[in-house]
């Protein structure tokens, strides 16, 4: 809808322009900088193919006409990942066609066009990026749980990776489960498949107790660590967190990053940066868990995209930058105690 409404005001250039003011104040090298200073050393770029396009999101696609600004915005996070010791997973969250449901109903898994253009976009990542040393990962299509069938996800996943690696490129390649458990992914040997992460995201939104945490870290290292044992793949946790600002969620946050460590699956906390929405805190209260940074210090001048102009629009996007959020020091103590 955001998206929309900017072409519709502004057009695709003009909405181009203004996405990319907002998204280069959204997360700066003062973020990275902190982030590094924390301890921290991986982070998940989530990429949806539509940002990466100067397509028109009102019109039925039907080839990649890249936009430039969002590739160049690709290499400066790479570029700045690198200066701060930071490695990169490039992750695609949404691509042409959806291979999930986020964004309306996915059609990868049964339209050969939208199979070809996922394949293209891909080789032009892995063309422009391949050489960067912050890469430290492909995740070739997050949470494909529109998948038909465990079949239809694992053929895409094996189109992505005999094209990647023939082009010669040897990153780790992130294969999600699709929310349908990690046992249920192939044995890669049998796929002909190298140098492949196997992942999944816990996000359990019934829990809401240290009881519930404490049973479900006992499940996920059985289940969990059990299917690890019978691949023989690396596990990567690519996104995860606890719901509640509570004492209670702080100390499961800390529990679930003691399981990580203990069966050494590397792992990524959804969120580093957000805004819990302002209207919730303000009347209601409501805040949640979510974001290492997130706690809203100043005044936050609010973009209204049906009634701002374009010169609002972009003084308020730009104004992103000087935000100041603290960090939510109880997650931050969580999940870095014994570092």
């Amino acid at each position: 809808p955001m998206r929309l409404q900017l072409e519709a005001r502004f057009g695709t250039d003009g909405r181009d322009a203004l996405l990319d003011t907002f998204a280069r104040a959204w997360i700066t090298d003062a973020d990275l900088a902190w982030l590094a200073s924390q301890g921290f050393n991986l982070v998940r770029v989530p990429l949806g193919y539509r940002a990466l396009l100067e397509n028109s999101d009102a019109e039925p696609l039907q080839e990649l006409r890249w936009n430039e600004r969002s590739w160049d915005r690709i290499q400066w996070l790479l570029d700045a990942c690198e200066a701060h010791g930071i490695y990169a997973v490039v992750d695609l969250q949404e691509s042409p066609g959806g291979h999930n449901d986020y964004s309306g109903e996915a059609q990868l898994y049964d339209d050969p066009a939208m199979q070809e253009l996922t394949l293209e976009l891909w080789a032009e990542l892995v063309d422009r990026f391949g050489d960067e040393p912050a890469v430290a990962a492909w995740s070739l299509l997050a949470e494909p749980f529109s998948a038909p069938s465990s079949e239809a996800r694992d053929a895409m996943y094996d189109r992505l990776h005999d094209q990647i690696r023939a082009a010669g490129d040897d990153h780790l390649l992130v294969i999600h489960d699709g929310f349908q458990g990690m046992w249920d992914l192939p044995d890669p040997v049998d796929m002909g498949w190298t140098g492949v992460v196997y992942s999944t995201h816990l996000f359990e939104w019934g829990a809401d107790s240290r009881e519930d945490y404490a049973a479900l870290t006992e499940v996920w290292r059985t289940l969990l660590g059990g299917a690890q044992e019978g691949q023989d793949v690396p596990y990567f946790i690519g996104s995860w967190s606890v719901m509640q600002d509570a004492d209670w969620a702080y100390e499961s946050a800390g529990a679930m990053v003691s399981l990580f460590e203990e069966l050494r699956w590397p792992w990524s906390l959804w969120t580093m940066k957000r805004l819990d929405d302002p209207w919730e805190v303000e009347l209601f209260g409501a805040q949640t868990s979510w974001g290492l940074l997130g706690r809203q210090e100043s005044a936050f001048d609010r973009p209204d995209l049906y009634r701002d102009s374009y010169e609002e629009l972009e003084r308020k996007f730009a104004a992103y930058e000087d935000l100041d959020l603290a960090p939510n020091d109880a997650l931050l103590e969580a999940i870095t105690t014994g570092w």
